[in-house]
């Protein structure tokens, strides 16, 4: 078929698709908010797009909680199985004053979709569907045998995701269920218009809670201070000494195991245009490594909260009995979480003050660092069509941010992983007024229609 008649078919449709992802947009999938009924509605949402883009095998897993959604279209077991990751959970839209519209209604101006969701990931995963639809009515032979998994909570650790791979009883029938040869992880993003890009790799993630334990109840400063010991003080001094002077992290192994790049390794960022718009006077960053590879390739041990004591209005003169902090690591290439939660807790053993007793749990499933195989076929594949439709040259780039179940996939089903994105890094993923340009809305369709059919 000739490929410039898809670009007149996305044209004739584009109103008939614009009107669909509404309704996925209006569905409030917040992650967090555990509302099981809106996730149902969605799934059968979802699983009516799925049926109708020619795909009759479709299936839904409530088995670990939140509905996953899982389709399998095979054509010749002598293909390459091609399984497409995205998820249709979104985060909070909180604070709500800060929109130009309502973001569960999906908005458009100046070409562009507003609404949360629409970067991060429905209208991505909504794209995945249309390109298998316009595959199926323009009789398009698929290339690949193909299958779907959609999942219902990555914005809060793919906690059922993560159950099913570790399932002892069903895990060996759903790993030959999702078995394949390539896993396209389309849930990423490109630098911009101008300077189109393709992830190559993210960044793993080990998430935290640290709290200190000091008096049994809140106690009277006046009574106590300077005898019994304040733990949000010691919770201050022990993470405040975290980081030496050039920002290294200084507990003790904490870098084995990553290694260093040249300054080719990763595009480069504005440097002043990001200190505008958040307004912050200068960076603070690790000494020797440039401001894109601090926030892609380095590893971080990030403070996320504190919590502990009086925190309302007025004064209550207390020395606290507890003190709390959520913590965040992003690792890079070999770093393992346990083994660097592990290194954590022998750090805070070593360096904590006799007087206080301490718990440290993980909150959430952590992942390791994943990179793509940039000379394999199907990547190289990816990159000629992206290029071939953009009309520019991709750069390779490397992303900070974490997809914590692609690891478990890799880790699963020994697949190679191809990131795919096309929502622009301005797109205010997890902030107000997310966006996604429809430009990008219609060549991400025609990009996965050829990456079927040719």
């Amino acid at each position: 078929m000739d490929i410039g008649k898809i670009d007149d078919i996305i044209l004739d449709l584009k109103d008939k698709y614009i009107n669909e992802l509404e309704e996925l947009i209006k569905l409030k999938t917040v992650s967090a908010e555990n509302e099981l009924d809106v996730f149902d509605e969605a799934s059968i949402y979802i699983k009516h797009l799925i049926i109708n883009s020619g795909i009759e095998d479709v299936k839904i897993i409530n088995d670990y909680g939140k509905p996953i959604i899982f389709a399998q279209k095979i054509i010749n077991e002598s293909y390459k199985t091609v399984l497409f990751y995205a998820h249709y959970d979104v985060q909070p839209a909180e604070p709500l004053n800060l929109w130009n519209s309502d973001p569960f209604m999906l908005t458009i101006k100046n070409n562009i979709f507003y609404g949360r969701g629409v970067a991060d990931d429905k209208t991505l995963l909504f794209s995945i569907i249309k390109a298998l639809q316009l595959v199926n009515e323009t009789k398009n032979g698929l290339k690949y045998n193909v299958k779907l998994i959609f999942d219902p909570s990555e914005e809060s650790g793919s906690r059922e995701l993560f159950n099913l791979f570790n399932d002892d009883k069903n895990k060996e029938y759903y790993k030959n269920l999702l078995k394949c040869d390539t896993l396209l992880a389309c849930d990423s993003e490109m630098n911009s218009k101008e300077q189109p890009t393709i992830s190559v790799s993210i960044r793993g993630i080990l998430s935290i809670e640290l709290t200190i334990f000091g008096p049994n109840k809140d106690i009277h400063s006046g009574s106590f201070g300077g005898l019994v010991g304040n733990p949000i003080t010691e919770m201050c001094r022990l993470l405040g000494n975290v980081h030496n002077n050039d920002n290294t992290i200084v507990i003790e192994d904490f870098y084995k195991n990553v290694n260093s790049y040249t300054d080719n390794d990763t595009i480069d960022i504005n440097e002043d245009e990001i200190k505008s718009d958040l307004e912050v006077l200068s960076f603070d960053k690790e000494n020797g490594f440039t401001s894109k590879q601090v926030c892609s390739i380095r590893p971080t041990f990030e403070l996320n909260g504190i919590y502990g004591g009086h925190t309302g209005s007025g004064s209550k003169t207390i020395i606290p009995s507890f003190c709390t902090a959520k913590i965040s690591c992003r690792l890079v290439d070999n770093q393992d979480p346990d083994e660097i939660l592990k290194k954590i807790d022998n750090h805070i053993s070593k360096n904590i003050k006799k007087c206080f007793r301490y718990e440290l749990k993980k909150v959430e499933n952590g992942s390791m660092a994943i990179q793509s195989d940039t000379s394999s076929e199907e990547f190289k594949k990816v990159i000629y069509l992206m290029e071939d439709e953009f009309k520019k040259k991709i750069m390779f780039d490397k992303i900070g941010g974490s997809i914590p179940i692609v690891s478990e996939f890799k880790k699963n089903l020994f697949c190679e992983i191809v990131f795919v994105g096309f929502a622009y890094s301005n797109s205010n993923c997890h902030g107000p007024n997310e966006n996604y340009s429809i430009e990008s809305f219609e060549k991400g369709i025609k990009i996965l229609f050829r990456y079927l059919t040719e």
